[in-house]
Parts: structure tokens; C-alpha cells; sequence
């Protein structure tokens, strides 16, 4: 049986906070940059579209916000594994990288193209385009976080799901699937 400061936790309205965070140099070049500022545009409107927050309300969700986006330019890796992720979130957290102050907060990792993710026996080679989760702070708490694949097909090989056959409304697309399951 839930005690009373329980089942108020249980039933607050969770109202996500977005923070994309892009992985590698690709993004500070002009298609980059470009992509980024598409895809923060549609998180920034994801958040508050009416139609998704309704789904989100029968979860328990609200409407949310969109935090600055961040690069961290320095990863420079071909391949990462749901390990990988997860540590570095904790990389991140503990390094004071990323603010965990609101216990809300989604990160979402965007991979730059080329970059395969694996999660078990998945691969964006055979159709993954990312997947979400969570890792417990130090302090006892969950980060939540979500990972997409920059998904395109190139050289006659597909990474990711190409939905639209845009790479950035393939992320955008991703991106948002994701962030809908952790919401709910």
C-alpha cells in the first residue's frame, strides 16, 4: 500500500524538460549547425504541441520545455553501445556537465551521421534508431536520457530509419518517439 507522500509523487503531472545534446564535431560545421537548429526547433515545438501533450496527459505528462541545447564536439567515436551511453551520462553528471537539478529533464543524444548504436543484439544497421533509459545519480536519482541515430542511407547502406529520406526530420522524428516513451 503507497503512503500518502507516495501516491502524491505518483500523481504530480510530469512536465519534461528536453535538452539535446549532439555528439561530435560534425555538428559546428554549417550543415551541423543548420541540422541542430531544425531539430532544437522542433523539440522547442514538440513539448508544446497540443496534440502530444494531450497523449502525454493520459500518462500523466504535461507540457514541457526545451533547454539550450549542448555540444560536446570531443566525442569523436564510430560506434556506441547502450554501455557507452550510460557512461557517459555519468561522465556528464558527475563532471557537473549536465544540470540534474530538475528531475524531469530528458537528454536527448543525437549521433553524428555515420555513427552505428547498438543496444543487445540491435543495431541501427538492422533498423534500431535509438532507444531511451535512465541511469541513478550518485545522489539516488534518475538522469533519463535518450540516444538517436543521425539516420540516413549512404553509400548503399541504411543507418537508423529513414522515414523521409531528410536525415534531420529522420532525427526529429526519432527524437520525438523517444522522448514520448520516457514521458509516459
Amino acid at each position: 500500500e503507497l503512503g500518502g507522500e507516495a501516491v502524491a509523487h505518483a500523481m504530480r503531472q510530469i512536465d519534461p524538460d528536453v535538452v539535446p545534446v549532439y555528439l561530435g564535431a560534425y555538428w559546428q560545421t554549417l550543415p551541423g549547425r543548420r541540422d541542430r537548429a531544425r531539430n532544437d526547433a522542433a523539440m522547442a515545438g514538440l513539448v508544446r504541441d497540443p496534440g502530444q501533450t494531450r497523449l502525454w496527459r493520459e500518462y500523466g505528462g504535461g507540457p514541457g520545455t526545451a533547454s539550450p541545447s549542448k555540444v560536446l564536439a570531443s566525442i569523436a567515436r564510430r560506434d556506441f553501445s547502450k554501455e557507452d551511453v550510460e557512461a557517459l551520462v555519468n561522465a556528464q553528471v558527475r563532471s557537473g556537465g549536465f544540470d540534474t537539478s530538475d528531475p524531469e529533464r530528458i537528454f536527448t543524444f543525437v549521433l553524428p551521421p555515420g555513427v552505428t548504436l547498438h543496444d543487445g543484439e540491435a543495431s541501427s544497421i538492422a533498423g534500431l534508431g535509438g532507444f531511451h533509459g535512465n541511469v541513478i545519480a550518485r545522489d539516488g536519482h534518475p538522469v533519463y536520457y535518450a540516444v538517436v541515430v543521425y539516420s540516413q542511407r549512404s553509400g548503399g547502406r541504411m543507418n537508423g530509419i529513414d522515414f523521409t529520406g531528410t536525415p534531420v526530420d529522420n532525427i526529429t522524428i526519432t527524437e520525438s518517439h523517444e522522448i514520448s516513451e520516457a514521458v509516459t
